[in-house]
């Protein structure tokens, strides 16, 4: 027996399971300062923050480099340990990159460590967020939790600009939980 797994559809299959699910869309057509303007101003603090103090800069990775997904598949096991949490399922990200619809964008320090990487699903009309993960700590220090955020805050920035300028007209957060997030972002 062959199954078929969709993974978040536009519309349920006829007469199979399905999970709905929320997912927050940017519109990615509008010009850069009306999305930063539309911003929560708390995260617009935070990428500001992110440039002008900490000096962090994203890069875009090369899915193909041979210890890119090593190094993600870590840290997000590490966390998935603790927490008692599913593992990376990497099966279905390979299947992405090696159709050549994966983006991997790191946001990195001014020493070049890396503090966090975004994994995107990549299609004509939308790009969708996969996956955020960063180095996991059982005990952080706020001063490297604001850090973080900062660092992911800064990541969706570039990749909304990165979309645009592609032509993708919308970002998708791939999921979102109303009891625990506010609307951070422009396009709700």
């Amino acid at each position: 027996m062959d199954w078929i797994y969709h993974r978040q559809r536009s519309s349920p299959v006829p007469n199979h399971r399905c999970r709905p699910f929320l997912t927050l869309l940017v519109d990615l057509r509008k010009p850069p300062n009306l999305l930063f303007a539309e911003m929560d101003h708390r995260t617009a603090r935070r990428i500001t923050e992110a440039q002008e103090n900490d000096k962090l800069w994203c890069e875009r990775c090369d899915c193909n480099a041979p210890r890119l997904l090593d190094e993600v598949e870590t840290m997000w096991n590490q966390f998935a340990v603790a927490q008692g949490t599913p593992r990376f399922e990497r099966a279905w990200l390979d299947q992405f990159r090696q159709a050549g619809a994966l983006d991997v964008v790191a946001a990195k320090n001014p020493a070049g460590k890396v503090l966090a990487y975004h994994l995107v699903y990549l299609a004509p009309k939308r790009a969708r967020q996969l996956i955020a993960v960063s180095h996991y700590k059982e005990v952080p220090e706020v001063g490297w939790r604001n850090a973080v955020s900062r660092a992911n805050s800064l990541i969706h920035w570039h990749n909304f600009n990165c979309y645009r300028d592609r032509g993708i007209p919308y970002f998708d957060f791939g999921g979102w939980y109303p009891r625990h997030h506010r609307y951070p972002f422009a396009g709700h």
